[in-house]
């Protein structure tokens, strides 16, 4: 009896281990931003949003800036939790001209998301660049948790959509970034929308580098370009000021579709 009890003990676990593995892949991931680290990048064509990520610790004094290399482009900055919470936005506090400069304290540990992107940008009033528009993003301040196994790697577990899903979600003023994911091939037509809101909505959608390949009011229609997991943000368009008092945000509910 015990030893069909510890045969099927194990196969349960082999079972599982693979289980586990495919639960793990499905995450959405991005390199760890460190502490002092400076990123020289740039917005081109249909990319005018980059999406980067790293792991901070309650009590943290972080600060991060975005110096732009031409004043066309006015850096704006907005932060994150993984919870889908704005901690922080600034748009012109840098020390240079329209530069941003985001400065705060981070209240508990994990994973944490920085929307690099413009004024122009950010609502999806404008959605391309003609000119290659160059900026530097540093940061500083934050300490990696001791329960992080992988501190070279952001993992994300949002609520993973398969092709023909759909989900209800809500932007609220705690949580005015609704997440979202799906797995995509090269070569794939994708269709998503927001369907039966009740407050005026944005998508914006990143491929698995953290570039943000599409953005709508409520339809994006794209042509994949590379395999893995692709982050949906659905949205109010000024999600950022569910931190002020007095600002546009105003949320709801609302349906997404993946197609």
């Amino acid at each position: 009896m015990r030893i069909r009890t510890l045969i099927l003990t194990l196969l349960i676990g082999l079972l599982l281990v693979p289980f586990a593995l495919a639960q793990e892949d499905d995450a959405y991931e991005l390199p760890a931003l460190q502490a002092g680290d400076s990123i020289d990048a740039s917005f081109q064509d249909n990319v005018t949003t980059h999406l980067y990520a790293f792991y901070g610790s309650a009590g943290d004094s972080l600060t991060i800036t975005m110096v732009q290399d031409d004043l066309i482009l006015d850096p704006f900055l907005i932060l994150l939790d993984g919870d889908g919470a704005v901690i922080a936005y600034d748009d012109d506090s840098g020390a240079e001209i329209l530069s941003a400069e985001l400065t705060t304290d981070l209240e508990a540990d994990g994973a944490y998301f920085v929307l690099a992107t413009s004024f122009n940008f950010v609502d999806g009033t404008e959605v391309e660049t003609a000119d290659e528009l160059t900026y530097t993003l540093t940061i500083d301040g934050m300490a990696t948790p001791d329960d992080v196994d992988d501190t070279e790697i952001v993992t994300a577990d949002f609520a993973m959509l398969a092709l023909g899903e759909d989900a209800e979600g809500e932007s609220t003023d705690d949580a005015p970034a609704a997440f979202f994911t799906f797995e995509g091939a090269e070569g794939d037509s994708i269709v998503i929308s927001l369907q039966d809101a009740d407050f005026f909505t944005i998508l914006h959608v990143f491929n698995p580098d953290g570039e943000r390949i599409a953005v709508d009011p409520s339809l994006v229609e794209i042509d994949l370009e590379d395999d893995g997991i692709y982050l949906i943000l659905a949205t109010d368009p000024f999600f950022y000021e569910a931190v002020d008092e007095g600002g546009f945000f105003e949320g709801g509910t609302f349906i997404l579709v993946v197609e």
